[in-house]
């Protein structure tokens, strides 16, 4: 039986092992997904070459993907790492790693210039919620919404706000060229905004004599929503990354953007992908829900190329 939307597993600790390796591909993985938001590159080149040894073993063309961490917003480190927060409780995001019971460092501090009052700050995937209340000289002042735990390191989402945050970060260069030096297949960029985002990868890839490495960009934000046409031009594909998407927009359009998106990408014969929460509940038990089958069934009717785990 041939299978047209091939599936992409993520790789991690537990599963960079050359035994689990051979049963993701006989299980039928197309697609190797290496996270470069966690790990080093130590520990990457270790997974790929794995990955080489057992395709090799399998004889089964299985792609490397390299998965970009790409310009993020960041909690600091906050006093003991942990900070219990309750509604109507008000909390300062300043620029520096202050550790006192109501300052919260956040990274890149530069996003702090653009915010205004009324604004919703999103913590932790959207689990806690905030509104700027007051801007202050080095600081703004946040009114929390529900109680919390915020960590250190937790993602910071600012939604319908254009932030002054670049294309490729450092450490996005230094995984790129790491990826050419070990002969990754995919790089899958992430929070592309703009066609000029994709442009600027590409030039990278190509300066270390990789520019046929095709560049699947992510689709994370408002502004990559509204780019999409520009960016599905730019790419060589697209991924709706439906996590940060899911944040960054209003969650009952992430259905609707999912099916036009899809659809565009089938127009223009570029290849989509379909990420986050796909057979989630399958990291504890040994059976999908209901939902999970009809999602990535509706994901497959529409006509995606490939589905991620």
């Amino acid at each position: 039986m041939h299978i047209h939307t091939k599936i992409i597993c993520t790789i991690g600790p537990v599963s960079k092992s050359k035994e689990m390796l051979l049963k993701l591909i006989d299980a039928g993985m197309n697609v190797a997904r290496i996270n470069f938001s966690h790990g080093n590159h130590d520990d990457h080149r270790i997974t790929i070459n794995n990955i080489k040894e057992v395709r090799f073993e399998a004889k089964k063309p299985i792609a490397i993907m390299l998965d970009t961490k790409g310009p993020e917003i960041r909690v600091g480190k906050v006093k003991n790492d942990i900070l219990h927060l309750e509604p109507k409780q008000k909390i300062r995001l300043v620029r520096s790693e202050i550790e006192n019971d109501t300052d919260v460092p956040i990274h890149p501090f530069e996003v702090l210039d653009v915010l205004k009052p009324t604004q919703k700050i999103l913590f932790d995937d959207g689990y806690i919620i905030a509104k700027v209340i007051e801007k202050e000289k080095d600081a703004v002042l946040v009114e929390i919404q529900n109680s919390g735990v915020l960590k250190s390191s937790k993602s910071i989402n600012i939604p319908n706000v254009i932030l002054p945050l670049p294309a490729v970060t450092e450490q996005d260069i230094l995984d790129l060229i790491f990826g050419c030096e070990n002969d990754v297949d995919i790089v899958a960029a992430s929070f592309i905004r703009s066609a000029d985002h994709v442009l600027e990868i590409k030039k990278i890839l190509s300066e270390h004599t990789k520019a046929d490495i095709p560049i699947i960009a992510k689709i994370e934000s408002s502004e990559g929503v509204e780019n999409f046409d520009e960016i599905a031009d730019a790419a060589d594909g697209i991924m709706i990354a439906r996590g940060d998407l899911g944040v960054e927009v209003d969650l009952s359009l992430v259905p609707k953007l999912q099916k036009s998106m899809i659809a565009k990408c089938y127009e223009a014969a570029k290849p989509v992908v379909v990420a986050t929460q796909m057979l989630e509940s399958m990291i504890n038990n040994p059976r999908p829900t209901r939902a999970e089958v009809s999602d990535v069934a509706n994901a497959i009717y529409d006509s995606a190329s490939c589905v991620m785990l």
